[in-house]
């Protein structure tokens, strides 16, 4: 998964993932550090108009909803280029999403359900590797990137697992310090081997399907990657979507 910014990307690995998970002990909590509990409270206009691809106003195929999305992407990318001599690509990006409407984002929504919703039925699929949903999301602060990973797993019914990098030796950070934040999200599961050596912690370092990743940022893009992975091979990345997509 590829960001355009500062950020670098991991490569998750997807041939160990059934031996892994036998060697964890699997979590109930809907996003934790490593060590306990994430029990703080810290969870709590227009351009051209984009159109759907169906008679009713929403997108209902995985067809329809790849080539709705890659629209949406070509919109934002021809605003962020309209906007150059005035703003940052981070910014003119935020202000494109500004300008959606309730229809358009009706109609992201609806994008995104179809994708993600045919991600989970190929993950159930004993006989398909495929299906695996990551989420690379950046905000201006450790509490925005939070409530945009509550709200996505929530309403997408995504694994939830563990958040790494929340804490020292047990202890929650100080979020009010930490500044801009990125969080990358995962339902695949395992590091790769590199990966777990490189991190110096073994196999303490291990990834459950859910867990997510919080990490100093230092770009000014507010929003989230998508990146979904079916059967057909196709690349299906996204983005920026609106961080509170299913929240208007």
């Amino acid at each position: 998964l590829s960001y355009p910014m500062t950020i670098r990307a991991r490569t998750m690995a997807r041939d160990m993932t059934t031996l892994l998970q036998r060697l964890l002990l699997l979590h109930t909590c809907l996003f934790c550090t490593s060590s306990q509990a994430f029990t703080s409270n810290i969870f709590v206009q227009k351009t051209s108009k984009l159109h759907s691809t169906t008679n009713s106003g929403v997108v209902s195929s995985v067809k329809e909803a790849t080539d709705f999305l890659k629209q949406y992407d070509a919109r934002q990318v021809a605003y962020t280029r309209e906007k150059a001599d005035s703003l940052t690509p981070g910014l003119a990006s935020t202000e494109f999403v500004n300008t959606l409407n309730v229809e358009e984002y009706g109609d992201l929504q609806a994008a995104v359900r179809v994708l993600t919703g045919q991600a989970a039925v190929e993950r159930d699929d004993p006989a398909l590797s495929s299906g695996r949903i990551m989420l690379g999301i950046c905000g201006l602060s450790v509490e925005e990137c939070l409530g945009c990973l509550k709200s996505w797993v929530t309403n997408l019914a995504l694994p939830r697992g563990l958040l790494h990098g929340a804490d020292v030796n047990g202890v929650p950070i100080d979020t009010s310090t930490f500044g801009r934040a990125f969080v990358k999200y995962n339902t695949g599961g395992a590091l790769s081997f590199k990966e777990i050596r490189a991190s110096g912690k073994g196999f303490d370092a291990l990834w459950i399907p859910g867990d997510a990743m919080l990490e100093g940022y230092d770009g000014d893009y507010r929003g989230v990657y998508l990146n979904v992975e079916l059967q057909d091979d196709e690349f299906r990345q996204f983005g920026l979507l609106p961080l509170m997509l299913f929240e208007q």
